[in-house]
């Protein structure tokens, strides 16, 4: 719903005022509303708004959101990452121990 001065607007009349009034003829060629669609997805998902409710915000489900912009949530593969960092972790301290028990025997 689109709101001015307490009055409701069209929506399809708002976004040809924004086509016109603020893009340049060139980029007003290629930008539709769908367009708009994916910009939102992506700025609130980066800002860490839910997968849910960025859902229900765009009327579509989270399956659809989590395929096509999952990746732009902080918490995208937050359990892999944690998993990686762990495995770096073990595999650092394995070659400190060879690296110290080398330097054992060669004293």
């Amino acid at each position: 719903m689109i709101a001015h001065n307490g009055k409701v607007g069209s929506t399809k009349k708002s976004f040809y005022n924004l086509k016109t009034e603020i893009f340049l003829e060139k980029r007003a060629k290629k930008v539709n509303r769908h367009t708009l669609k994916h910009t939102c997805a992506t700025w609130y998902l980066r800002n860490g708004v839910s997968l849910r409710i960025v859902a229900n915000y765009l009327s579509t489900t989270e399956q659809i959101i989590e395929r096509v912009y999952g990746k732009h949530h902080p918490g995208w593969h937050a359990e892999i990452d944690a998993a990686m960092r762990s495995a770096r972790e073990d595999r650092n301290k394995i070659r400190k121990a060879a690296g110290a028990n080398a330097a054992k025997k060669a004293a």
